[in-house]
């Protein structure tokens, strides 16, 4: 089972921040704004899968990676690997996908 969290900025309320939690079977396709964490029902353990800021973020962090503090090199590193495809193949990986399927499903 895969938890899908959201943080989302209110439109009409500028300081308002909403969180969204949703049970899925599957892994979630890589989006902005998105944290992931699947659970393992034989350990109890939940584990972290990755955390998407939202597009202003990733484009700052891209833009000026030489410039970011240890603290944020892990959300750097999925930044770029949201960017370069990185975490779309893992999805896929986690969904049991092979890399044919989602060629045909992508029409290339």
């Amino acid at each position: 089972m895969t938890f899908l969290w959201l943080l989302k900025k209110e439109k009409l309320l500028e300081n308002v921040l909403r969180n969204y939690f949703a049970e899925r079977s599957t892994c979630p396709t890589p989006d902005y704004d998105q944290s992931v964490y699947k659970y393992h029902y034989d350990s109890g353990n939940l584990e972290y899968i990755w955390t998407i800021p939202d597009r202003e973020t990733c484009h700052v962090f891209l833009n000026n990676a030489h410039l970011v503090v240890p603290e944020e090199r892990l959300l750097l590193e999925f930044v770029i690997a949201f960017s370069n495809g990185e975490l779309m193949r893992l999805c896929r990986k986690l969904n049991g996908e092979n890399i044919e399927t989602g060629i045909i499903l992508e029409g290339k």
